[in-house]
């Protein structure tokens, strides 16, 4: 019996299409640079994961809504001989290689697999072709906080991934990311820099002392010891767009 194979569709809007939806507030030259940052990002963890990767972005994608063109770009990565594919998109800078890697392994084990984020949609979605009723993938009420669970009443045999991600959305989903919902790593301060300027590791400081003192209590060793943690973290965002600002120059 040969082997099925797992294939990664990476489905994104452009980014002027993403900007009349969630613009941070940004001019779109601005939010142009943000939007490319996550598009690189999300591609270098989907390459990292060694599945190969498909990226249906709004130029070749068919269809007159979120709906339809999903269906096309699925059948699209289908015809070039996937039975398995894990969809993703570009605004969940949480994901890892290693989450797509998991995904793979249950779609091997005949199962299907979701990744949940806080809005109640999914930064994850990983089918079987010959398990899934793709046509009514087109009812999904896609975009909405019901994806999440229509999603699961669909698929058969669902997986939900462990980590529920938070996607950018707005600024409030940044905020949430910072206040540490999720790791802050170098991409995340990266991110700051590019939403909020050269103030970013301030706004960062600022935030995580916010958390710190807010959680004080429940911290059982001196309080100075409790601030250690979070102004690591914040120090480390001040040093990466300190020490970087040629690179960033060179990027945008």
């Amino acid at each position: 019996m040969q082997e099925k194979q797992s294939a990664i569709l990476l489905f994104s809007q452009s980014a002027e299409a993403d900007f009349a939806q969630k613009a941070f507030g940004l001019s779109f030259q601005r939010f142009s640079k943000v939007h490319k940052a996550l598009v690189n990002k999300v591609i270098n963890t989907a390459q990292a994961s060694g599945l190969p990767v498909f990226e249906a972005t709004s130029e070749i994608q068919r269809g007159t809504d979120f709906g339809s063109r999903l269906f096309h770009a699925i059948h699209w990565v289908s015809e070039q001989g996937f039975d398995q594919i894990i969809i993703i998109g570009n605004d969940s800078p949480g994901l890892t290689a290693a989450q797509i890697q998991e995904a793979a392994k249950c779609l091997n084990g005949g199962q299907s697999v979701l990744g949940k984020d806080q809005h109640g949609g999914a930064y994850l979605i990983g089918l079987n072709i010959d398990k899934t009723d793709l046509e009514a993938f087109k009812n999904i009420q896609w975009q909405t906080s019901k994806v999440f669970s229509q999603l699961t009443s669909l698929l058969p045999e669902v997986q939900v991934l462990v980590k529920i991600h938070t996607d950018l959305n707005g600024l409030g989903d940044l905020k949430s990311i910072v206040k540490g919902t999720e790791v802050i790593n170098s991409f995340i301060a990266f991110l700051l820099l590019l939403v909020f300027g050269a103030v970013a590791y301030f706004r960062t400081a600022c935030l995580f002392l916010k958390h710190t003192t807010a959680n004080i209590q429940s911290h059982r060793g001196p309080p100075v010891l409790a601030c250690f943690p979070h102004f690591f973290a914040a120090r480390r965002c001040f040093l990466f767009t300190s020490n970087n600002i040629d690179h960033v120059k060179n990027i945008l």
